[in-house]
């Protein structure tokens, strides 16, 4: 896609879902979510960001590390934090923190 170039980067530190496609996480078709996103905010990252699906994060089905069940689901997104989630140049770039 050619839209949205200021998403897709190039960025020191880039989101592999956003280098291979958008529609991993955006529905180009419409979505009863923000910004089109194919499910809300934290469901959306857990997808991938699971113990087996992405072993670098450490997550057991009820926790994130450092992080507590109401962190998780009392109106709480994951993007509180890692806001610039498409990619970033910042040091702390890594873990898209704001």
């Amino acid at each position: 896609m050619g839209c949205h170039a200021d998403k897709r980067g190039p960025h020191l530190w880039e989101h592999d879902p956003v280098v291979e496609s958008c529609t991993t996480c955006h529905d180009p078709h419409g979505s009863t979510n923000d910004r089109m996103l194919g499910a809300k905010e934290p469901f959306l990252c857990q997808r991938c960001h699971v113990t087996s699906q992405h072993p670098s994060t450490t997550y057991d089905g009820y926790a994130l590390a450092n992080s507590t069940f109401a962190n998780r689901m009392s109106g709480r997104s994951c993007a509180a934090c890692h806001q610039n989630i498409h990619g970033s140049n910042a040091p702390s770039g890594k873990a898209f923190l704001r």
